[in-house]
């Protein structure tokens, strides 16, 4: 700085200074237009992050999926056990009709009782 003509504790002039230099390297640097460096394994980065992305993606669909499977089997094991229930409640009638009638007819004479004379 001193070689230029600035004096160190002069702030204002210093930024002014360092302000023009970084002015005048954007400008050599559009005029080469340099590339913009890239670390070699960037690509790789940038590729992984998608497929990753992706499989969230994937994953999420499969997990709505199953919830929604969920759903229809807990419906269906909510029908069939109605079901279950209703056909409970039909059959203990006609079981007991069936007792009631198997035991009636046992009850019931077949042959004429026998005379005491």
């Amino acid at each position: 700085m001193i070689e230029l003509g600035h004096d160190p504790k002069d702030i204002k002039a210093m930024e002014q200074l360092i302000k023009k230099k970084n002015d005048d390297i954007t400008a050599l640097k559009k005029q080469l237009k340099i590339p913009q460096l890239q670390h070699p394994q960037t690509q790789e980065v940038l590729e992984s992050q998608d497929r990753h992305e992706e499989l969230m993606e994937l994953a999420l669909k499969l997990n709505d999926q199953l919830r929604e499977k969920k759903k229809e089997l807990d419906t269906l094991i909510q029908l069939k056990q109605s079901d279950i229930a209703t056909a409970y409640v039909n059959v203990i009638p006609i079981v007991s009709i069936v007792v009631h009638s198997t035991l009636a007819a046992s009850l019931t004479p077949t042959a004429p009782m026998a005379t005491l004379e």
